[in-house]
């Protein structure tokens, strides 16, 4: 029912969005080889080039009901086109159970909320496999690695809320950052349904590992 909710909102983000770019359009659109797009709507034009063909590309946008611009940018980050609107890791190329992870409010730094936002990117492969061997050492499984761009000021402590849809209260979450070749234990404040809250010094490659 969490998982069903959190697709939903996506789902709806992607469709604000969409209208919004929409609506905010130039009157004359991008020309991609010979054809013309307006936001969401594809037409030919008279003249047709001879460069490479790009009606897949075309039609992946229309099927993911976004604009262009906001389509390149998700290809750009390497992320789906939910991911990319919603600021989360949905899928991880190695991980199979994939728990999803986005930031669920706004970042505390020193008793305060902010209005900093980290940027959640996929990572690189070798640190999912890195992850899965820290969680079997632990006897634990892992649950999303995630790299989390974004600064925090020298000497400050930011308590961030990690939105991950389907834990539970109780559960023995654990948070590993990479750094020179080693994982290191975060201070993991408080695991609620929905929520996991961790402070953090640095940004960086985090592994949420579930242990039993």
């Amino acid at each position: 029912m969490k998982m069903k909710r959190f697709l939903a909102l996506i789902t709806i983000g992607i469709m604000v969005l969409g209208a919004c770019m929409v609506v905010s359009a130039a009157p004359d659109s991008d020309s991609v080889s010979g054809n013309s797009i307006s936001g969401n709507a594809v037409s030919e034009s008279s003249s047709v080039s001879s460069g490479p063909d790009y009606s897949a590309y075309i039609a992946e946008i229309g099927e993911s009901g976004v604009s262009v611009e906001v389509y390149t940018a998700a290809q750009e980050a390497g992320l789906s086109v939910a991911e990319y609107v919603s600021n989360s890791i949905i899928e991880v190329p190695g991980l199979k159970n994939v728990t999803p992870v986005g930031q669920g409010d706004k970042i505390v730094v020193d008793g305060k909320k902010t209005n900093q936002t980290f940027s959640l990117r996929k990572p690189l492969s070798t640190y999912v496999s890195s992850a899965k061997s820290q969680a079997a050492s632990l006897g634990g499984s892992v649950l999303n690695v995630v790299d989390v761009q974004g600064g925090i000021a020298s000497g400050k402590t930011a308590s961030v809320n990690f939105y991950m849809p389907g834990v539970q209260a109780g559960q023995n979450i654990q948070i590993y950052r990479y750094n020179k070749g080693q994982w290191n234990s975060l201070n993991v404040t408080e695991v609620r349904a929905d929520h996991v809250v961790v402070d953090m010094t640095e940004t960086g490659v985090l592994a949420f590992i579930q242990v039993q």
